[in-house]
């Protein structure tokens, strides 16, 4: 899962006017959270090492809805809560945002984790690990990234 996520215009407009981030993912869900960022430097360096085979890249920590709530708010200076929203009202506003259909099409993911939450775990809550050809790799922390991204999340050039 993308921390660039954050910064789409509806979750950013709810992280500034209300403190609340609200993806379509049960709070208890772990999560290691990256960014498109991080995974641009990692396939870099694996290029470079003219590594083959199958990376995953994520985050260094596995965090539930909670827990990233937290970072964002200690990144931001603000309190943010996490709040999971209905797939079924996220299925509308992508509909809304990108045409009839693209709801189902991108909710599909997120209907097969609260399915398969054993699968969930598998596939989103593993922090990053060494790997063969990313030894020095070291990804952002939720906290760091988003005082990266801080300008981002202000209101007429000031904090809420």
């Amino acid at each position: 899962m993308y921390l660039d996520n954050l910064l789409k215009p509806s979750a950013r407009r709810e992280i500034i006017e209300d403190g609340v981030f609200s993806p379509p993912i049960a709070a208890s869900q772990r999560i290691a959270w990256t960014s498109v960022d991080d995974c641009a430097r990692a396939a870099v360096e694996l290029l470079e090492c003219s590594a083959t085979g199958d990376y995953r890249i994520a985050g260094p920590q596995s965090l539930d809805g909670d827990e990233l709530a937290a970072c964002i708010s200690a990144g931001l200076g603000r309190p943010v809560a996490y709040r999971a929203q209905a797939i079924d009202v996220f299925e509308r506003e992508v509909d809304a945002t990108m045409g009839a259909g693209m709801g189902k099409r991108i909710g599909s993911k997120f209907r097969y984790f609260e399915a398969h939450p054993e699968e969930a775990d598998s596939i989103l809550s593993r922090p990053c690990t060494p790997q063969s050809g990313l030894e020095e790799f070291k990804p952002t922390d939720v906290q760091t990234w988003i005082r990266l991204h801080q300008r981002d999340f202000l209101c007429d050039g000031e904090p809420q």
